[in-house]
C-alpha cells in the first residue's frame, strides 16, 4: 500500500487489519507490534477487518474501539485529502508514514517507527510544507505540539519507543 500510494490516492482502498496475535511466530515477528499499530496502518483508507473482532482480548478490543471512533470524527475529512507516502519503504527497520493533505494550510499524519529502528527521532520530508511550523494535535490523546518544517520539506519528529506510531492533524 505504501507504494501504490504513489501513485494512486490510498484512501480510495479497503485496507485489511490483522490481528497481530494470531500471526505465525514461526513466519512472522508482527506478533510483537500492537493490535493498535495493525489498526492504524489502515487510518488513511478505509478500515477492513478480515476477521472476528470477537477474538481480540478484551484490551485489544478496547483500543481498537478507541481509535476507530477517533478515525469516525475525522474519515470525511481524510477523504477529502490526498494521500502520500512519507519517509523511508517499509521494512521493519525504518521509519514511514502517510500524509493526507486536505488543503494548502492542513492535513493529516501518520508515521509509523518501525520495530528493528533505533532513533527515537526522525527527520522526515513532508509534502507541500516549506519554511513553516506547524501545529500537531495527536488525535488519540489530544496533546499538541508545534515543529518546524525546514525550507527543504524537512522536519524532525519523535516517537520514544519502537513499534509505535502517530496519528496527527496538523494546521500551518
Amino acid at each position: 500500500i505504501w507504494q501504490l500510494s504513489k501513485y494512486i490516492n490510498r484512501n480510495q482502498f479497503q485496507l485489511p487489519i490483522q490481528n497481530v496475535d494470531w500471526v505465525s511466530r514461526q513466519r512472522s515477528d508482527a506478533y510483537l507490534y500492537s493490535n493498535a499499530y495493525a489498526v492504524a496502518i489502515s487510518l488513511m483508507g478505509s478500515p477492513l477487518f478480515f476477521q472476528l473482532t470477537q477474538y481480540y482480548t478484551e484490551k485489544a478490543r478496547a483500543t481498537v474501539r478507541h481509535m476507530l471512533a477517533v478515525y469516525k470524527q475525522y474519515r470525511d475529512e481524510i477523504f477529502k485529502g490526498y494521500v502520500f507516502p512519507v519517509g523511508h519503504v517499509p521494512d521493519d527497520a525504518g521509519w514511514t508514514g502517510f500524509q493526507d493533505v486536505v488543503d494548502s494550510s492542513a492535513g493529516y499524519l501518520l508515521l509509523f517507527r518501525e520495530l528493528h529502528n533505533g532513533s527515537s527521532s526522525q527527520e522526515i520530508r513532508l509534502s507541500f510544507i516549506r519554511s513553516h511550523s506547524i501545529l500537531l494535535t495527536d488525535l488519540l490523546t489530544g496533546e499538541k505540539k508545534k515543529v518546524m518544517v525546514d525550507k527543504s520539506g524537512r522536519a524532525e519528529f519523535t516517537i520514544e519507543k519502537p513499534a509505535d506510531f502517530r496519528f496527527w492533524r496538523y494546521s500551518i
